[in-house]
């Protein structure tokens, strides 16, 4: 016959579930930090420029509004939550220059930037030229107004 349980003894707990803790050297990166190394690194491209534009620059730290109206170049948007981020990035270049051409070197060293920094390799790199600036004024990181 089967041992029948004691009715005047309580059933052993069961155990809880561990948490799982994030596996030990897991880092996050923020979103910020991607952004500011792909802004500063297109500067080191060459015919790529610092430029602001009037209207953008008087809504000061307000990314939407500078958004709608214009605003500071290069300007970029990265998800760095992800393992392979997508990289947007606008940018403003002096005229005459080879604009392919530019957009193609700025994507190569935006790509090795980001993998050399973080270790996070995006996915993509998209390039949108936001503005021509005349060489005559742009000098490369020089903001223009």
């Amino acid at each position: 016959m089967a041992d029948l349980p004691d009715p005047d003894v309580a059933p052993p707990a069961e155990a809880e579930p561990a948490e799982t803790p994030e596996p030990p050297g897991a880092l996050t990166i923020a979103d910020r930090v991607g952004r500011v190394i792909a802004e500063r690194a297109a500067l080191g491209v060459d015919d790529v420029v610092a430029y602001s534009t009037g209207v953008g620059s008087l809504a000061g730290g307000n990314a939407a509004v500078r958004a709608m109206v214009g605003g500071s170049y290069p300007r970029a948007q990265i998800d760095m939550g992800v393992a392979s981020p997508r990289l947007s990035i606008e940018v403003a270049l002096a005229w005459p220059s080879p604009v392919t051409q530019v957009c193609r070197r700025l994507r190569t060293h935006l790509t090795e930037e980001l993998t050399r920094l973080t270790g996070v390799t995006p996915a993509a790199v998209d390039v949108a030229v936001a503005a021509l600036v005349a060489r005559t004024s742009a000098e490369p990181g020089e903001t223009v107004l």
